[in-house]
Order: structure tokens, then sequence, then C-alpha cells
């Protein structure tokens, strides 16, 4: 079977934002929230939009722009062989996964959709806590509330259980973040939530891609597979975690080097730089995935959540200057702090 003919299968709409949009239409046809007219115009625009990779416009736009920019041949090669299905909420798949090779050498990645809305979520809240701690604002009490709203979200979202309160708070935080934040507040906050988003999404994507590029998901397995692995950084965590790491442990270290390298050329190729919360984005996915399984409970197929957590951060001390990376790392940690106070049960980052 070749990969679109798989992606057509797997698939429950041909584009996920559009159908959002017109649910959300539905749900909220008496709402003085929405401008009606925005939305028909941007319902109008994603009719005509035209995705290559993905059945989700933003998976499609961070593919698009790394093949386009990217230096790498082999990144290029087996991004247009690569079909991306992001899920619905409940449809069973989790996490992500890449799928076995098709026939043709072509590559389906399946992406859940639990864990999408737990990125989406975790990116709000992150966003959030970084705009109120780092930036200066017309009236930060109004993100003590949103931030609030998102502690909550977060907490049902590890407990699975929808958030509900009648649409009270959201329509609140709603609100407030549209009618009484200033309108360069609100446009901050939106591109920081946004690009926090957009980078954890890319991690993810890159992580399955990862598998792929690494011929994890190949009939005929590589002649590198039996080599022995070795991480791209040497030093106290090679020695301390590479003996508990099993073969199949070992992969999910190396698809994330490739997850951490795509995410921060989506991040070079789309703003041409980094922000802090970007690099903060390249968290996310961690945290999002904590929402959803044990953080610390290492399986035959995966490491810990922790320790790819901070395999993340001895990649980021290395990636930028001392400076920057001790910067980031200790903003980072500020971050996960908050987190911690909240009581949100994120200490095994500590």
């Amino acid at each position: 079977m070749k990969s679109m003919e798989l992606f057509k299968q797997i698939r429950q709409t041909a584009h996920k934002q559009l159908e959002q949009i017109k649910n959300e239409m539905s749900l909220h046809e008496d709402d003085q929230i929405f401008n009606k007219e925005e939305l028909y115009a941007t319902i109008d625009l994603l009719k005509k939009e035209k995705l290559i990779y993905s059945n989700d416009s933003i998976v499609d736009l961070i593919c698009r722009k790394v093949e386009e920019n990217t230096t790498s041949e082999s990144c290029r090669n087996i991004l247009q062989r690569t079909r991306i299905a992001v899920d619905e909420l409940y449809s069973g798949l989790i996490s992500g996964k890449a799928l076995e090779a098709c026939n043709d050498d072509s590559y389906v990645i399946r992406i859940g959709g639990k864990m999408y809305q737990s990125l989406e979520i975790i990116s709000e809240y992150i966003g959030s806590i970084y705009m109120y701690e780092y930036k200066d604002c017309n009236n930060p009490q109004i993100l003590l509330f949103i931030i609030a709203y998102n502690i909550q979200r977060v907490r049902c979202q590890r407990q699975d259980m929808e958030y509900i309160d009648n649409g009270c708070l959201r329509q609140n935080a709603e609100k407030l973040l549209y009618f009484r934040m200033t309108e360069k507040d609100a446009e901050e906050y939106i591109k920081i939530t946004s690009e926090v988003f957009e980078v954890g999404l890319a991690y993810l994507v890159g992580h399955e891609l990862g598998h792929h590029y690494n011929k994890d998901t190949s009939k005929i397995k590589s002649s590198e597979e039996d080599k022995e692995f070795e991480f791209i950084i040497d030093g106290t965590f090679k020695e301390n975690i590479y003996a508990l790491l099993n073969k199949n442990q070992r992969k999910e270290l190396k698809a994330d080097e490739y997850a951490y390298q795509f995410a921060n050329d989506y991040v070079l190729c789309m703003y041409g730089k980094h922000e802090l919360h970007q690099v903060l984005g390249l968290y996310s996915a961690f945290l999002a995935s904590a929402l959803l399984a044990n953080s610390e409970v290492m399986t035959d197929e995966h490491q810990s959540i922790a320790v790819r957590y901070k395999y993340v951060n001895i990649l980021n001390l290395g990636a930028f200057s001392i400076d920057n990376g001790v910067l980031i790392s200790e903003k980072q940690q500020h971050i996960v702090d908050l987190l911690n106070e909240a009581g949100l049960g994120y200490s095994w980052c500590n």
C-alpha cells in the first residue's frame, strides 16, 4: 500500500481546522464573543487552502517551511515521501506513531488527538506564564485570571476529565483576552502561545520522522542497526544513562535527536532566530506527554519522559552559548517551579 492511500484511510477529516471552525460556528451561533464575519472569511480562506503533507494546517505549515528551507537533502526527501494524519480526539491513539514503511518506501505518521489537545493546553499555560513573568503587560491581573483558567485545564487533562464549567470561565477568559487586554497585549499573547505550540508540534512530528529517517520502521533494516549506539554528545549523561537503555530505548533518544534538529530548523526557517519562548516550546511535547502518561516509568520500548526531558536540557546547553544556555535552563526551571507550585505534578523535571 502507498502512503497516500493509507493516509486517506486513517484520517477522519480532510482539513482539521476547517471542521473545527465549522463546529465552533454551530455551537456559538448566538455568542457575541465571536465576530461572525471574520469567521466566515476564515472558512472561505481555509476552503482554498491546499494541504500537502497533513490534514492539519499547522503540521502542513511546519513541514512545508522545513522542506523549502532545509539544507539537508535527506530531510527534504523524507518529508516529500511522508503524510501525517492528525486523529480525532477520541480515536484511540494517545500520542504519536510512525507506521511501518509502505511498499513504495513512503511513510505515514499518526498524531493522536489527545496528544494534540494536551500540547495545545500546555502551550497556552507555558505561554501565559512566560508572558506574565517576562513581558511588560498593560494589565497583568488579566493574565493571572487566564493563568488560573489554564491551570484548571491542565488539571482536568491530567485526570482525563472534560473541563466543564457551563462555558462561563472560558467565556470570561476570552472576553478578558479580546476586550479587556490592549490590542498589543492580546496580539503578543496569541503570538507567544501559538509559537510555543508550533515548536512543540514540530518536535512531536520530528520525533516520528526521526524513526523513519533512522530506518526504525523499514521492512529492510538498516545495516547500521546493530552497531554500537552513540549519542551526539559525550559526558556524564551518556555514562549514567547508556547502561540503563536497551536497543529500543536508544532508538527513542536517536529519534529525539532528529526531533530537536527538526524543531530548531523550523524555528530558524519561520522566524529567523530563536526567542526564549520558542526554545521553551522544545520542552512542551514532554510536558504534554506527562499529562497522558506516568513520566517516570521506563518501559521496554521507551525510556522515561524525565530522561528525555533532561536530554533536551543538555542539547540546549550545547546548542546555545554558555550564558544563553544557562539563562534558558534557569527560566525553563522557573516555569517548571511554577507548574509545581500550582500542584500540577512536574517534580520529575527537577
